[in-house]
C-alpha cells in the first residue's frame, strides 16, 4: 500500500493551489528507460501571450489543484540543466488570459483580457527538472482538453507542441467536480482532436495519480534535441 503523500486522497481536492498541502513525490526518482523518443512539435496556436517566471501560474483561480512536474532530457536520456519551460492552458471556462492574446482566445471577456492566469515559466535544475503549480483546465469547442509548452535552451527553442490528458480522466473530472461540472463533457474527444491528428503526435498523455491532498500529480518526460 501507498504511504504518505503517495497514498490516494478519497476525492478530488477543490480550492485551488491553496488547497495544496502535500509534499509531492519526484515522479523521475528512478530515471528515464532508453529509448528516449523526441517529442513532437505542434502548433504555437494563437492564445500564446506575455508569461511571467514562476512556479504557481494559478493567480488565485479555484479549481482541481494539479502540480505538473517534468523532466527535460536529451535523446541520450540525459537531463537538460538551464532549459526553460514554458506553458500556457485555459482556465475552466474555456477562456486564455492575456490582452496580447488573440481575441479569439479570451472572447473579449475583461476579466480574462486583464489577468495573467494558467501563463508561467520556469528553469530546469541540474536534474533537468521543473515543477508548476496549476489547476486542472477547461475545454473549448473542437479541442479536447490540452496544455501548451515550450522548451528553449537560452534563446533557441528546441520544441513548442501540446500535452493532453486520458479521455476517461477528463469525462470524470467534467462531470463529478464543482466548477467543471457545470459546463459537463468536452466536445471533443483526444482521437477526434486535428492538432493530435495533423501533428501524428505520439505519447502525449499526462501521467497522473490522485495525492493525499486530493491534488493531482501530472509528470511528463520532454525529450528534445540538443
Amino acid at each position: 500500500a501507498l504511504g504518505g503523500d503517495m497514498a490516494a486522497a478519497a476525492a478530488w481536492a477543490t480550492g485551488g493551489t491553496a488547497a495544496m498541502t502535500g509534499t509531492y513525490p519526484d515522479p523521475f526518482a528512478g530515471g528515464l528507460t532508453a529509448p528516449c523518443v523526441l517529442y513532437k512539435a505542434s502548433t504555437l496556436g494563437p492564445c500564446h501571450a506575455m508569461t511571467l517566471d514562476r512556479k504557481d501560474i494559478s493567480e488565485g483561480q479555484d479549481g482541481l489543484p494539479v502540480r505538473l512536474a517534468f523532466l527535460v532530457a536529451d535523446t541520450n536520456c540525459k537531463p537538460v540543466a538551464g532549459a526553460t519551460v514554458e506553458l500556457w492552458h485555459c482556465a475552466i471556462s474555456g477562456l486564455y488570459s492575456g490582452s496580447d492574446a488573440s481575441n479569439m482566445c479570451t472572447n473579449g471577456d475583461a476579466g480574462a483580457r486583464a489577468a495573467r492566469w494558467f501563463r508561467g515559466i520556469q528553469t530546469a535544475d541540474a536534474n533537468g527538472r521543473v515543477d508548476f503549480n496549476t489547476c486542472y483546465p477547461g475545454w473549448y469547442a473542437s479541442r479536447s482538453t490540452h496544455i501548451h509548452f515550450t522548451v528553449r535552451v537560452g534563446q533557441t527553442e528546441y520544441v513548442t507542441s501540446q500535452l493532453f490528458f486520458d479521455d476517461a480522466l477528463n469525462d470524470e473530472i467534467y462531470t463529478t467536480q464543482p466548477l467543471y461540472k457545470v459546463r459537463g463533457k468536452k466536445d471533443t474527444t483526444n482521437a477526434a482532436d486535428k492538432v493530435i491528428t495533423e501533428s501524428a503526435l505520439t505519447d502525449v498523455y499526462f501521467k497522473t495519480a490522485r495525492m493525499s491532498d486530493g491534488a493531482m500529480l501530472a509528470s511528463k518526460a520532454l525529450i528534445v534535441h540538443t
